[in-house]
Parts: C-alpha cells; sequence; structure tokens
C-alpha cells in the first residue's frame, strides 16, 4: 500500500507526536509499505498567534500539501495529523480522489482542554482569558468536521474514542496505543535495588503534565528522604521550574532534553517515574519508563488506566494529588522485593506494545476502510476497535 502522512510538527524522534509518527513510518516501511512524509519546516507561517494560526491559517497549509501531493502520486492512505486537517478531508472527499483519508489525533483537543479547565488556575487579564475561551470554541467546530468528512480517525485511548463518536461524525474509529521503540526494550541491566532510591519526572513543562504536582512530590521527598530526585524538561522551562521547587531546588537534578541514549540510561537507574497528569493523548514517556523496568506513579486517566494495573504494574492516583505519590514512594522503597514484582510487571506490560504489532493494526484498519469505502457522505460501518492490552 502507498501510504501518505502529513504532519505540523518537526520530525523529531524525542518529541511525542512527531515520535510515534516516524516510528509508526519505519514500521510500516518494515511491512513493505511506501510511505511518503511531509512535516512543518520551510513553509511560511504569517500567524504568530497559536491558536489563530491554528484556526486560520494550518487548514489551508493541511489543504494544500494534500491536494499538490495527491495530484503527483495516487496514494492508498492519506493521514493528517489534529482535527485542523478538516479542510483537508473536505477537499478530498469533494474532489473524489481515490484512497481513503484518515485523521490520526495524539489526543482529542477538546478533551484536553475540558481535563485541564479543572485544575488550571489561568492568571492572565480577564480579556485575553475569555478572548482564548472564544477560540477555542472556533477550534472545537474543527474537531466535529473532521469527523464529518474523514473516512477513518484513529486515536489512541478509549475516552477519545467514545469523544469522537459524540461528534456524529464518520464512526470508523481505531483505537491505537503508540508502541515501543526497540532501543527500549534491549534487555536490563542486572537488577539493582538502589534504583529504588531515584526518582525521575521526564516531560514537557506544560499545564497538562500538571508540573505543581511533580514540585509538590518532590519538595515532600527532598524534605524528608535522602532520595536522588531527577527532572527532565526543556532548558527554557528550567527558571519556573525552580520557582515551583522554591527552597528544596538545589536537591533536585533538572536536565535539560536528552537522546534517547541518554533517556534510556536515565531509566535505567531511576526506580520510581513521576507522571501525574491532568490528561494525555497516550505519552510515550511514561511506557518507555515502564520498559526499562521503572515503577510509574501515575494519575487515573484513559492511557495509564489502559496500561496499568495499579499495585501490580504500576501506581494511579487521582489527578492533581502530591501526597499519596510521596507517601507511595517512601513505603515502597522500603520493601525492594515488592519493587522487583512491580518493576518485572510493568516491562512485562511494555514488551506486548510494540511498533510493529501497531502497524499491523493500522495496515488492517486501512484495508477495511478501503473495503467499505462508500460514495456517500459518512455511510461507513460502525468499526470502534479497543486496544489490544495482551
Amino acid at each position: 500500500m502507498k501510504f501518505l502522512f502529513v504532519a505540523n510538527t518537526h520530525p523529531d524522534p524525542a518529541q511525542g507526536a512527531s515520535g510515534c509518527d516516524l516510528n509508526m513510518i519505519a514500521a510500516l516501511r518494515a511491512l513493505g509499505h511506501e510511505v511518503d512524509a511531509v512535516w512543518t519546516g520551510g513553509w511560511p507561517r504569517r500567524i504568530a498567534h497559536h491558536n489563530l494560526h491554528q484556526l486560520l491559517e494550518l487548514p489551508r497549509w493541511f489543504r494544500r500539501v494534500v491536494l499538490e501531493k495527491c495530484a503527483a502520486k495516487r496514494y492508498d492512505v492519506v493521514e493528517v495529523n489534529q482535527p485542523h486537517a478538516w479542510l483537508a478531508a473536505k477537499a478530498f472527499r469533494e474532489a473524489r480522489l481515490p484512497g481513503v483519508f484518515v485523521n490520526r489525533s495524539h489526543g482529542w483537543e477538546s478533551r484536553s482542554w475540558e481535563a485541564v479547565e479543572k485544575f488550571e488556575h489561568d492568571t492572565r487579564p480577564l480579556g485575553k482569558r475569555l478572548a482564548a475561551t472564544i477560540l477555542r470554541r472556533f477550534l472545537a467546530r474543527h474537531n466535529r468536521l473532521v469527523t464529518r468528512y474523514s473516512d477513518g480517525i484513529v486515536v489512541e485511548t478509549d475516552g477519545d474514542r467514545d469523544a469522537v463518536l459524540s461528534e456524529g461524525g464518520c464512526r470508523n474509529v481505531l483505537v491505537l496505543p503508540p508502541g515501543i521503540a526497540g532501543d527500549f526494550l534491549a534487555p536490563l541491566p542486572p537488577p539493582d535495588p538502589a534504583r529504588f532510591r531515584r526518582v525521575i519526572h521526564a516531560a514537557s513543562f506544560s499545564t497538562h503534565k500538571a508540573p505543581e504536582v511533580v514540585a509538590a512530590a518532590m519538595r515532600r521527598l527532598a524534605r524528608e528522604t535522602d532520595f536522588e530526585l531527577t527532572w527532565v524538561a526543556q532548558e527554557s522551562a528550567h527558571p519556573a521550574i525552580r520557582a515551583l521547587l522554591g527552597v528544596e531546588a538545589d536537591r533536585v537534578c533538572l536536565s535539560g532534553w536528552v537522546p534517547t541514549d541518554g533517556l534510556r540510561g536515565l531509566l535505567d537507574r531511576h526506580g520510581f517515574f513521576l507522571q501525574p497528569s491532568y490528561f494525555e493523548g497516550f505519552s510515550l514517556a511514561f511506557v518507555q519508563a515502564m520498559a526499562r523496568g521503572g515503577i510509574v506513579l501515575g494519575s487515573e486517566i484513559d492511557c495509564m488506566l489502559q496500561t496499568i494495573r495499579h499495585g501490580e504494574s504500576g501506581f494511579l492516583f487521582a489527578p492533581g494529588a502530591s501526597d499519596p505519590l510521596a507517601d507511595t514512594i517512601i513505603r515502597l522503597a522500603a520493601e525492594p522485593a515488592r519493587c522487583l514484582a512491580v518493576s518485572r510487571a510493568a516491562r512485562a506490560v511494555a514488551e506486548g506494545m510494540t511498533w510493529q504489532k501497531a502497524a499491523l493494526r493500522f495496515e488492517e484498519f486501512s484495508r477495511m476502510l478501503a473495503a467499505s469505502q462508500s460514495p456517500q457522505p459518512n455511510a461507513c460501518q460502525t468499526s470502534s476497535r479497543r486496544a489490544d492490552r495482551s
């Protein structure tokens, strides 16, 4: 089959969304498929404001790229990221181009906003907050439109699937969690009980990652234990992180982004991985930590509920809670045998999440769409696929 991937990200394997796309492309090519990809870069962006860019400029860029590529070459599957691809999906349908159009979401945006707003303390002036609210309403329209015009939708969690179906458009929805790159499934180093006195958080510094919860847990651990604490995030965020950590900032090792080998090494050294996010599409970070035998302390949100058995292969808590995370780490550190058991269970879960497996499921979904393609808008049959947790 011939695939076209279009994404408004840079092809950076260290970043969540683009890392997922790069690995999926490589896995499809390994299966013998032909894959072309178009990434952001080199094209003129005239609107600096992020939300206005997504509202006014990005849909037209997606449309132009898809029509230009499909005019030059026939594709069996065109996959475009984000709901802002709605205009490309509409143009694809109206032009009656061969193949099928698939929209890929790494986190259904309207759900993300709803989850974060419960905890976010927006200190911006009232005018800016009102403007953001109005813009989000217009952007939410993109979600509805992309489900209307796409032949299929790919999401990463059951909750996102339900949100897509509630939009009332296309009913072909594939729940496809990301795989884990082979580097992270390499053999583990010999068991080292000392790693369970080290705690790490590695994620972009943004509201939905709950950095204030991470900071509260680390402040507590810094005051009450001699654990090694590490926080990996973009260097531009380090001043804000230090402010959150307060007087305990000197007890936490701050690191900028590291290459894959460096991250794997850090995960091998640390026994506990903090990820108390308010919302995730499907974070690669916590499953990478599981692949390296790390014990994840996360939130009761879709992607973690689908992956982690509380108390068996990790630990899950209500979003916004910090003391339960710290309490659990302190208690477990005194039980090395249990730590090793949870570590082994986490690794076993991760071993079932490969990119080859994900690519095979996407291939099957694409063939189903092609076989059931209908000239009538939205005349597709329901095919909601749950994540394979084996």
